[in-house]
């Protein structure tokens, strides 16, 4: 049972994350400082590092949150009534699993830190290392009903899957034009023809 202390302690967490990525989209990660943080939490740097002991671990605690939200949808869209369908609404809205909404301005900030950060770096591998073993096992299940091509490496399939996810989300932040509404029918199209292209039709 959570008690008002702990409650509390959660809440505080959460307003430092909030107010981490606001700062992250202003900023940019290396233009942050945790002095900055603080000001935008309303917090002191001495509270701040009671929860957080640096930038990296506030950026740890935001990529669990996704990986823990994205853990749970894809668990779900195996017990959907047609997980073909609601995977393929995942690939197409990434944000629609709930948690901090890692869009392609923040991914963006990350994927360039990890390049620089070992930390970043071995947080970010975690992240997709986890997100891909679920989307293997949720393959592997519609092979073994035979709702997917069977014959198609399932590693191979979710990476794909993962980059097509990935590549739409960046391109929603870097082209004021796209349109994903507009775009999501053809892609759903192009998705399932690969995924069911061995899957006998009669």
């Amino acid at each position: 049972m959570t008690g008002p202390k702990q409650r509390r302690s959660k809440d505080r967490v959460q307003s430092i994350l909030k107010a981490a990525l606001r700062c992250f989209r202003a900023e940019g990660f290396r233009g942050t400082s945790i002095s900055r943080i603080c000001a935008e939490a309303g917090i002191s740097p001495g509270h701040l590092y009671h929860y957080f002991d640096s930038k990296e671990a506030i950026v740890e605690a935001i990529v669990e949150s996704d990986r823990a939200a994205i853990r749970g949808t894809l668990n779900e869209l195996a017990l959907a009534g047609d997980p073909i369908e609601a995977l393929m609404t995942l690939i197409v809205q990434p944000n629609a699993a709930d948690g901090f909404k890692l869009d392609g301005v923040l991914s963006l900030e990350i994927y360039a830190e990890s390049t620089r950060n070992p930390r970043v770096a071995a947080i970010l591998a975690a992240f997709n290392a986890d997100a891909r073993a679920s989307l293997v096992r949720l393959l592997l299940g519609l092979q073994r009903s035979g709702r997917i091509d069977t014959g198609a490496d399932p590693h191979s399939l979710a990476s794909v899957l993962i980059a097509v996810a990935e590549g739409l989300m960046l391109r929603e932040s870097l082209d004021p034009a796209h349109k994903p509404e507009a775009a999501a029918p053809h892609v759903r199209q192009v998705l399932l023809s690969m995924l069911t292209a061995g899957v006998d039709k009669n």
